[in-house]
């Protein structure tokens, strides 16, 4: 599966969203990206941190998201990189915890994201992380096999 064919779709999922947050998507590197990835849960990582980037932004800001690739070995990274309100150290060791709300109700959301996105990546044996500095935007990346 094609990672960009993965993003198109989810991009087109989110064209409400994307209209009405005016968020930005640049990405680097995807076109040549394949990966072996349930279709289902790749596009479910992608719906899930591409909101998550469009959402928490500081409401002075408009979202831009940049996404790219990287191959490694037998897989291929690939980030979502956001310019929203970043996660202090404290918080990053819960982030993909079921229910989990950093930012209490300040931001919609069920606390169910994140988690999605680790066990989806888990289920094509991939992983996920981020780094992140408060104030700044997170990179959340994840990690699964190349075809």
């Amino acid at each position: 599966m094609g990672l960009r064919e993965a993003v198109e779709k989810a991009r087109a999922d989110l064209a409400l969203e994307l209209q009405d947050t005016k968020a930005e998507i640049h990405d680097e590197g995807l076109a040549e990206a394949k990966v072996i990835a349930n279709a289902s849960s790749l596009r479910l990582i992608l719906l899930n941190l591409l909101t998550n980037a469009f959402k928490f932004v500081p409401p002075d800001n408009l979202p831009a998201v940049r996404l790219r690739t990287k191959q490694r070995g037998g897989s291929v990274r690939f980030w979502v990189e956001g310019n929203g309100i970043g996660i202090s150290p404290e918080e990053i060791g819960h982030l993909f915890s079921m229910f989990k709300r950093l930012n209490g109700n300040a931001y919609p959301g069920t606390g169910m994201g994140l988690a999605i996105v680790k066990r989806g990546a888990e289920r094509m044996e991939g992983h996920v992380g981020v780094e992140s500095e408060f104030g700044k935007g997170s990179r959340f990346w994840v990690e699964v096999k190349s075809a």
